[in-house]
């Protein structure tokens, strides 16, 4: 429920920045009850684009119960703890039946990035206000950002290095294909909000991310997937240092401050 509750509370935020400044914007279905509540209009395009926001949120959600509804351990055993029902996700999308392997990467690396985008935005979010009301210099607060952005963007490969077994080479692709989806999600993100804050500058945006940030996620992840899947805490812990300093050397470089 605390995961639900963060969704519902990001979207709230979205909507309430996009309808700041650019009221005619309709980005998530808050946006468009808000300006209807007003006596405000919505274009037929938002209209569509809400229903099928709203409809394809409720398949996934409706499909997620019924896998998990069928297992007996969650019917007739005891409450499991957030971290089973995310490792037995994780498998399940890993030995899926549908398609083949590579689409099961795809499908484990584009789900549980989502929520690793949510959480890491929320741990960020944190971090500024830590910034902007403490006094805490920014030099602190950077390692622990890229740190948790590391650790989210190899969530599912943390959950199931036990259990798979896949070779170093196959969590260094799996690494490769999280930090691209993480990439492509936060991007798609920051493409919103450029475009509803700044319009003129969205292009200049997207390609400046292209140009730079794609790379430091997928080497760093690749980097980490590796260790993960080499099954050695040591070389994971290793791998784990080297993706962080990597990704903290880039943040401090974009700042301008090294």
């Amino acid at each position: 429920m605390m995961l639900l509750y963060t969704f519902f509370f990001i979207v709230l935020i979205i909507s309430l920045t996009s309808a700041y400044f650019n009221p005619e914007i309709v980005l998530t279905p808050l946006s468009a009850v808000s300006i209807l509540v007003s006596g405000g209009k919505i274009a037929l395009k938002w209209y569509l684009a809400m229903v099928f926001l709203l409809f394809a949120f409720s398949f996934l959600t409706l499909n997620l119960a019924s896998v998990f509804f069928e297992r007996d351990d969650i019917v007739f055993g005891p409450k499991p703890r957030i971290e089973e029902l995310l490792e037995e996700f994780a498998l399940w999308l890993y030995s899926a039946s549908f398609g083949n392997r590579f689409s099961r990467y795809l499908a484990l690396a584009f789900t549980f990035n989502i929520l690793a985008f949510i959480l890491a935005f929320l741990i960020e979010a944190s971090l500024v206000v830590l910034f902007l009301f403490s006094g805490i210099s920014m030099l602190f607060i950077l390692p622990f950002a890229a740190a948790a952005e590391e650790i989210l963007k190899q969530v599912n490969l943390i959950l199931i290095s036990s259990r798979a077994e896949e070779s170093i080479r196959e969590g260094a692709f799996i690494g490769m294909l999280n930090g691209a989806w993480f990439f492509l999600i936060e991007t798609a993100f920051t493409a919103i909000a450029s475009y509803a804050v700044m319009p003129g500058i969205f292009l200049k945006v997207i390609k400046l991310r292209f140009y730079t940030t794609s790379f430091i996620h997928i080497a760093t992840s690749l980097i980490f997937g590796a260790g993960i899947m080499s099954k050695s805490k040591g070389k994971a812990l290793a791998a784990f240092v080297i993706a962080t300093l990597m990704h903290l050397a880039f943040n401090l470089k974009v700042l301008g401050i090294w």
